[in-house]
């Protein structure tokens, strides 16, 4: 649980599942080396975003509403910057 927020993961039973989570297309392995590198760095990406994010959620807890309000406007801009890697298929 992060900033009272339940953060559940679902149980991923298939290895293609796994590779959907990570935005990867169940054929990576016989795409276009240009088409999995630019999975990899999607990956890559989200990744280091990734603890950005959890320290944002738990802010925008806060007490203070100036926080929370700071805390809101840097979840925004990693969630642009996540569907813009997605668009970037």
């Amino acid at each position: 649980m992060l900033g009272g927020h339940y953060c559940a993961r679902p149980k991923m039973s298939t290895q293609s599942e796994h590779e959907l989570m990570n935005d990867r297309p169940p054929s990576s392995a016989n795409a276009p080396p240009a088409d999995q590198a630019a999975s990899a760095m999607r990956h890559d990406v989200r990744n280091l975003l990734a603890p950005a994010m959890m320290a944002l959620d738990r802010l925008s807890a806060h007490a203070d509403p100036n926080v929370r309000a700071e805390a809101e406007r840097g979840i925004a801009a990693i969630e642009a910057a996540v569907r813009r890697l997605k668009a970037r298929v």
